[in-house]
């Protein structure tokens, strides 16, 4: 088919496409029409008049025939189409009396009947009163046989058949010609309704319309163009290159390459964006639409399209443009984490600051990593279940703290706030919210309630050892006091024995009192004045504390055994002298009675990641209620063994100190074992 058209569309534009002189649409249309009757015409005219010249002697074409058809023809191909219809026309009547009149006709009766395709062209070519009045005209001339061919037709009566034919010919092709124009009335009047709306349309949508003669040039614009391009009615003078020096320089390449295309592809509509510069400077963008009307050869004719002022629409466009850029540097560089993801658990985006809290280089990486929220996120599982019941439920959800994985599996907390998006239907699309790194701020937080809790249990212990020591501070004064009351009875009896009796127990108890305020003092340094930590190898440090108590060890016969290959730990060598030289005192002090007191010395594993030593006796032991108040201050289980009762609580403060802890484990009369912990590493 298609190649068929394309045979065809030469042969069009040769024989049948009227000049461009003629301008009228309908009048190339009708000039059309009659280029497609004549040449068929002569054509045919051309075969019969062949074949009788071929089998009939002395057969004379009708060579007045030839005349009309082929002048006809090249007066409708020169664009006189109105003089070529009517000679057209005129053809039949004046071929049809000129071969009855001079006797050329073979059969005079049928020649009549070619009256009537004149008639059917007439309607196609004429008016309905034109065609009537042609009607009359070949009426009159059947009538007129008899009086001016008399020879070949010799009365009315012969010619009652053709004449029949021809009213009702006639009728019926009038009767189809009013139709036709009811119909056409009927198409105009819907297209004159239609062309009002279309131009309210127009109006209410500042469009303009307009159409371009590619052949000519002519440029026509509706009245609503001209004001789109700051021109006053009838100021635009219809020339093509008019309206391309009204273009944006910037733009006109852009208008060119899409007229261009448009004439190029049969395919492909007209369609531009451009900006215009008005009379008074001022920029403004218009928006142009088009389609090419091609003729039957495919040759651009005609373009038709509307225009539209879009200024505002691009200032709101480029207002949107910037809004969107501004929002997105917000959330580009904002310093909390912003995400939306789905209700299955995905990332649909995320900014730098949520990768950067979460470990990743890019927000692309983590997009692309993080494939299930649910299981690669949240530490406990029960805290998105509760994040999204809250959400769901609430719509929306603020300053939910939950424990997070990073990229690395380190663990966070972070502090989430978000909304639900729903659409129409109340269906949830995404969630979208914040995201903030509170880890810094759980760790001041868990470290403030250490403090305060350290802080109670100080004041505690303050409280206890202000008690304390008003009580233990109080009985050597009074023992100095009482005695110097006897010191001075002594005096005056002159008792020598008894005055130094005195004076040892004064002096006996200042020392008491010396002891205790070293202890205390000594206590008080812990924390305070330490010295520098450095690896300890608890292996010879056990060896040199059971050298600084060799006496109290030999004094009860106590025998010390050493676990081998002891750990190296971390911390302040002298302080950690002082823990162990004190639990092996305390250990030689309290045996009791036991025939063959022993010490043992070693490690018992891991306690919280951090090897875990002990010292074990088997002298008196501590009773199970007795365990946490022994690491109280001078509290001493036995009141008769020496000591100020500080040892014990020297050792818990230096231990914790190092972030260790200590404890003991024992029962009475079954020997103690006391449990210390250390760090191998610096805290």
């Amino acid at each position: 088919m298609q190649s068929t058209i394309k045979i065809f569309k030469p042969f069009q534009r040769v024989f049948i496409e009227p000049p461009s002189r003629l301008k009228d649409v309908a009048l190339r249309y009708k000039s059309r029409l009659l280029s497609l009757f004549l040449l068929p015409m002569i054509v045919i005219f051309l075969a019969v008049d062949s074949v009788y010249l071929a089998t009939v002697p002395g057969y004379q074409p009708p060579w007045y025939g030839y005349i009309f058809l082929v002048g006809s023809y090249l007066l409708n191909r020169s664009g006189r189409y109105t003089i070529a219809a009517l000679l057209t026309i005129a053809m039949f009547p004046i071929v049809v009396l000129a071969s009855n009149i001079t006797g050329e006709a073979s059969n005079p009766l049928t020649i009549l009947y070619y009256l009537i395709p004149g008639l059917i062209l007439g309607g196609i070519l004429l008016s309905i009163y034109e065609t009537a009045l042609f009607a009359l005209i070949e009426i009159a001339v059947i009538f007129s046989m008899p009086y001016v061919a008399p020879n070949v037709i010799a009365d009315l009566s012969v010619v009652i058949g053709p004449l029949s034919v021809m009213v009702i010919s006639a009728v019926l092709v009038l009767v189809s010609m009013k139709a036709r124009d009811q119909i056409e009335e009927d198409r105009q009047a819907k297209l004159r309704d239609s062309e009002e709306r279309l131009r309210l349309a127009l109006d209410a949508a500042q469009m303009g319309t307009w159409s371009w003669n590619i052949e000519t040039g002519a440029v026509s614009w509706s009245e609503k163009i001209e004001p789109l391009f700051g021109m006053k009615p009838g100021e635009f003078d219809g020339k093509y290159e008019t309206y391309l020096s009204l273009i944006h320089p910037e733009d006109l390449s852009d208008v060119q390459n899409a007229i261009e295309r448009a004439l190029a592809n049969e395919d492909a509509d007209y369609f531009v964006e451009h900006r215009i510069i008005c009379p008074n400077g001022e920029v403004c963008w218009l928006e142009g639409r088009g389609r090419v009307n091609r003729n039957i050869a495919g040759k651009p004719v005609i373009m038709v399209g509307t225009v539209v002022d879009i200024t505002d629409r691009k200032r709101a466009d480029e207002a949107l443009r910037l809004a969107e850029e501004k929002y997105r540097h917000i959330v580009e560089y904002a310093v909390y984490g912003i995400y939306q993801s789905t209700p299955a658990g995905k990332f649909l985006s995320v900014n730098r600051a949520m990768a950067r809290i979460y470990g990743y280089d890019s927000t692309e990486e983590m997009l692309k990593s993080v494939t299930d929220i649910i299981s690669q996120v949240y530490v406990d599982l029960s805290d998105r279940a509760e994040f999204i019941r809250v959400l769901e439920s609430e719509g929306e959800i603020y300053g939910f703290e939950a424990r997070n994985h990073k990229r690395d599996g380190s663990i966070i907390w972070v502090s989430s706030s978000a909304r639900t998006v729903r659409d129409a239907r109340e269906d949830i699309l995404y969630y979208e919210g914040t995201v903030e790194d509170i880890t810094d701020r759980k760790a001041a937080e868990a470290e403030r309630e250490r403090l305060m809790e350290e802080l109670a249990a100080k004041n505690t212990e303050l409280e206890r050892f202000v008690y304390t020591v008003s009580h233990d501070l109080k009985s050597p004064l009074v023992t100095i006091v009482g005695f110097l009351g006897y010191l001075e009875d002594d005096i005056a009896k002159g008792d020598i024995e008894a005055l130094r009796k005195d004076v040892e127990r004064i002096y006996g108890a200042a020392f008491k009192m010396q002891d205790l305020l070293k202890d205390l003092l000594e206590l008080s340094r812990i924390g305070r004045m330490m010295n520098p930590a450095e690896e300890v190898s608890i292996d010879a440090l056990v060896r040199e504390a059971v050298e600084l108590t060799e006496g109290r060890l030999q004094e009860r016969g106590v025998e010390v055994h050493i676990e081998p290959g002891l750990p190296i730990v971390y911390g302040d060598r002298k302080r950690l002298l002082e823990v162990l030289q004190n639990l092996i005192d305390n250990a030689a002090k309290y045996m009791g009675n036991q025939p063959a007191p022993a010490i043992q010395i070693g490690q018992r594993g891991l306690d919280g990641g951090k090897p875990a030593f002990y010292v074990r006796d088997n002298g008196i032991g501590i009773a199970p209620e007795y365990h946490e108040q022994i690491f109280g201050l001078f509290n001493k289980l036995d009141p008769n063994v020496e000591g100020t009762g500080v040892g014990l609580a020297l050792v818990k403060r230096i231990i914790e100190f190092h972030g260790g802890r200590i404890w003991v484990e024992s029962e009475a009369e079954q020997g103690a074992t006391f449990y210390f912990t250390l760090s191998q590493k610096e805290i």
